[in-house]
């Protein structure tokens, strides 16, 4: 249970990880979203950076706008707001469903600031909470059928007994249905599990990566 006496101690620690000041409501779905696709925090709306509080009065119009601009987040964030007399706390949970965006991106909570991510550091957020699956990733780089082993193709559908779905679907048809590659446009475009399983040299695009099997 959230405590307006803790939420007012904690001003004392100043500008944090979990925990930042502001005087208005201008970027506030930055600040939102960076603390939800991290740990949570708490924004503390009319303070100042020093930590002085400026009188802020929770009205039932900046509650409205409050939610009004958590509604717009994607996907749509309730932070939980508390009037604490001379300012108000925001306080944001920790995001079930990272990462989440606003109008100018994505951010994270890093140090006392929040951080706009990249394409590749937002790739990385989603694969660390599951939201995209690391085998289910797709390399473009890979090309079929230059890249392709036929001979680990046939191996495999010998040892899974998968002659006669092979030979009625065609190859094409049951790579996809394998869920190791799609069609794009007249191009098969290959995931990670697709490339570990069936590349001539799958070294060369998942340098990192193995297969590990347990019985």
């Amino acid at each position: 249970v959230i405590k307006k006496a803790g939420l007012l101690q904690r001003l004392n620690e100043g500008e944090g990880v979990l925990q930042e000041f502001k005087t208005s409501l201008e970027k506030l779905d930055r600040t939102l979203v960076a603390f939800a696709n991290a740990k949570g925090g708490v924004l503390y709306l009319g303070v100042d950076d020093s930590g002085k509080a400026t009188g802020f009065k929770l009205t039932n119009r900046i509650k409205a706008q409050i939610q009004d601009i958590g509604r717009k987040i994607d996907p749509p964030l309730v932070p939980e707001c508390f009037d604490l007399g001379k300012c108000v706390a925001i306080v944001v949970k920790e995001g079930a469903d990272k990462p989440y965006r606003c109008s100018d991106g994505f951010f994270i909570r890093i140090g006392a600031s929040s951080q706009k991510l990249n394409r590749d550091e937002i790739m990385d957020l989603a694969v660390r909470v599951n939201q995209l699956k690391f085998e289910s990733l797709p390399e473009i780089g890979f090309r079929y059928p230059r890249d392709f082993s036929t001979s680990a193709l046939k191996h495999f559908v010998n040892q899974a007994k998968l002659t006669q779905a092979h030979d009625s679907l065609g190859t094409t048809d049951f790579l996809t249905s394998l869920g190791v590659a799609e069609k794009q446009n007249r191009n098969l475009i290959f995931n990670h599990a697709g490339i570990l399983f069936f590349g001539k040299t799958p070294q060369r695009y998942l340098q990192q990566a193995k297969i590990s099997y347990a019985r």
